[in-house]
């Protein structure tokens, strides 16, 4: 379509219909992502009969499209990567480099290559599809692996010592902070005054996920210098043991 219209060419008959329903989608979408916005900012008994349509939704969509043998295969992959000690950081650095080099080569080559082709054609849905959302897969696992990569080297000489010791304290209030994480989202987003569901740019996004984990790692390394266990993690454990678990650290006078 772009090129012909480019060119002062009349687009096929086939072609003008796919470009109105391609308009006509993104215009109900529209009126969805409204409806959307206005359903969950009117409050967690409004929005929860909604929100569970839209999980079962996703549930099914993962097994009937089969999306659920790939997120298996990363899984299955994942579990290869550390009996051979990949995730261990226990093989040569040469290993993380190579693997680096190549899965960067190879991913920022898929978004290049994709942001080219969709930038010719107006960024039309079907061409963004085809160039830029099938060929995710091969981009996802390469540009994982590499970070991966880059990340264990780190590890391994000593450089993210500190984050290291911030994420460890994290991993052992875990659900704690799973609860926290989504409570306070919960509140920023639709429970409290602000409602930011759904009026927040990509970026500014990003600024809120920052400052989730900067909340996480200081509240559970506070936390962890007084107690044991992080709050549900002590209700857990004394479930599991029926009688109440030893919670605060005696330190020596």
């Amino acid at each position: 379509m772009q090129p012909q219209r480019a060119q002062h060419k009349q687009p096929t008959e086939a072609q003008e219909k796919a470009v109105a329903a391609a308009a006509n989608q993104r215009s109900e979408e529209l009126k969805e992502f409204t409806q959307k916005v206005a359903i969950v900012r009117g409050g967690y008994l409004a929005s929860e009969p909604d929100n569970a349509r839209d999980h079962t939704a996703f549930v099914t969509l993962i097994v009937s499209s089969g999306w659920v043998l790939e997120v298996l295969g990363i899984m299955i992959a994942g579990m290869g990567l550390y009996r051979i000690g990949f995730l261990s950081a226990s093989l040569p650095s040469r290993v993380y480099l190579g693997t680096a080099l190549a899965g960067y080569t190879v991913a920022i080559s898929i978004v290049l290559i994709g942001l080219e082709h969709s930038r010719r054609f107006g960024f039309s849905d079907a061409v963004t599809t085809l160039w830029m959302f099938l060929p995710y897969g091969f981009q996802q696992i390469a540009g994982a692996l590499a970070n991966a990569s880059v990340l264990l080297l780190l590890v391994r000489h000593g450089k993210l010592l500190p984050l290291q010791r911030g994420l460890a304290a994290v991993g052992r209030t875990a659900l704690s902070n799973y609860i926290f994480t989504s409570l306070a989202c919960q509140f920023l987003f639709k429970w409290g005054p602000w409602k930011l569901y759904g009026g927040l740019e990509y970026y500014q996004q990003i600024y809120v996920v920052i400052g989730v984990w900067v909340s996480n790692i200081i509240l559970s390394l506070f936390w962890l210098r007084y107690f044991k266990f992080g709050p549900l993690e002590w209700l857990w454990r004394s479930l599991t043991y029926w009688h109440p678990q030893p919670m605060v650290i005696k330190r020596l006078a």
